[in-house]
């Protein structure tokens, strides 16, 4: 099965992911502001507590010192929407790439080292099953620009290569996959069976290789 992602949740990816610097260049509109109110409000106290300890005067400085004023960040702190949905970034195809190529992915079985030499069964990487698609683009884009070069380096080095570009895709975002975990494990066990494995100290991998597999399938 081919995941499928259409061009309206490309779009709205985008939207959710795009950066302050990114809202107030260029491309991004303000979306329905009125609903927006509480979030941005929130989002401007921690802001200003983080940077000026609460100090909003001194915030302002701050804000000036970029070229920025209260108003014109409060614009963007919301929801956003493109502005132009047929251009989007160049990353985009890369997402997407990886999102189709999930389908391919077997992490299943004794095999798995072989199928997936960036693997190490003795220390694994956080979430290491869901970034695996895009080790299989990177290591096809590398193919596709270096052509016969790329056989110039073992087969060991291309898996200590993909290997670091796993642990970096964990740093990034294993965190966000971890919440994502946590509230699929408490929708399956019930009170007493987390209960028991508060007191026991143990873990269950079977939570775990069912979220891998709706992560890769559709998640």
């Amino acid at each position: 099965m081919v995941i499928e992602i259409l061009k309206p949740e490309l779009v709205r990816i985008v939207e959710q992911a795009s950066s302050l610097t990114e809202r107030l260049e260029t491309g991004f509109l303000p979306s329905d502001p009125s609903n927006s109110d509480d979030i941005v409000n929130s989002r401007i106290e921690k802001w200003c507590q983080t940077a000026a300890k609460g100090d909003l005067e001194k915030f302002q400085k701050r804000l000036a010192w970029d070229g920025l004023t209260l108003s014109n960040v409060c614009c963007v702190l919301g929801s956003v929407r493109l502005s132009d949905t047929q251009n989007l970034p160049s990353w985009v195809e890369t997402f997407k790439a990886g999102i189709e190529a999930a389908a391919s992915i077997s992490v299943e079985g004794p095999e798995q080292g072989e199928a997936h030499p960036c693997l190490d069964s003795q220390n694994p990487i956080p979430f290491e099953e869901v970034f695996l698609p895009f080790i299989q683009v990177a290591r096809d884009k590398l193919i596709a620009q270096t052509g016969d070069g790329y056989y110039c380096l073992t087969v060991e080095v291309h898996a200590d290569l993909e290997r670091s570009l796993l642990g970096a895709l964990s740093g990034l975002y294993s965190h966000a996959i971890e919440l994502k975990f946590s509230a699929f494990r408490a929708k399956r066990q019930s009170a007493l069976s987390r209960l028991l494995r508060q007191l026991q100290n143990s873990y269950s991998t079977t939570h775990y290789r069912a979220f891998i597999k709706e992560m890769l399938q559709d998640g």
